[in-house]
């Protein structure tokens, strides 16, 4: 009787964890889509650079793929999940076009095309004609692809996964989320 108690609550842990059940389907390949505003270090400009803006694409290319690899390892290794054999690719979203960054309240530089920074992101884009700026929000969609050779997963074990990896993104590295993810 005693055996059997311990193999239900072994039973229980394992189903249960500290996610919650294990529910939807096995997935070995996920992708992870979002709409994103970039922080200001995923973006470049030609001109002057905005205080925590990249000098070049490549260097905001670079520092988008280490800030989204970081993302993924601290959350692996939070969750104790294995990314031995992992790889990932993202999709959407590059940072090719240089954006004039200033600040809302300087009002001289702020003209149509220029762009609008808050909590460390590049937020909006200004648009119209000076002295009748609009603002639009400045919305971009970025999939991460993981490829894993160890295993499939339950959609709700990526989905702690990925959660963890969007509050890594954006608390540590400023990425401010527009939608929620989809897992596919």
């Amino acid at each position: 009787m005693i055996s059997k108690i311990f193999v239900f609550l072994g039973l229980a842990f394992v189903v249960y964890g500290c996610n919650g059940p294990l529910s939807g389907p096995l997935i070995t390949n996920p992708s992870f889509s979002f709409q994103f505003s970039p922080p200001l270090g995923w973006t470049f400009t030609t001109n002057t650079t905005y205080p925590g803006q990249q000098s070049s694409s490549t260097f905001a290319q670079q520092r988008m793929n280490n800030d989204v690899t970081a993302g993924i390892l601290l959350a692996a290794q939070k969750l104790g999940i294995n990314t031995m054999g992992w790889r990932w690719t993202l999709n959407g979203y590059s940072p090719t076009t240089p954006i004039n960054v200033v600040d809302s309240t300087n009002t001289t530089g702020a003209l149509p095309g220029t762009y609008v920074p808050g909590l460390g992101a590049v937020l909006q884009l200004r648009g119209g004609a000076a002295g009748a700026i609009t603002y639009t929000d400045y919305i971009l969609d970025l999939t991460i692809r993981v490829t894993s050779n160890n295993g499939a997963y339950f959609q709700s074990q990526w989905q702690s996964f990925a959660d963890q990896v969007f509050s890594i993104l954006s608390i540590q590295y400023n990425v401010k989320f527009r939608s929620a993810v989809t897992i596919s």
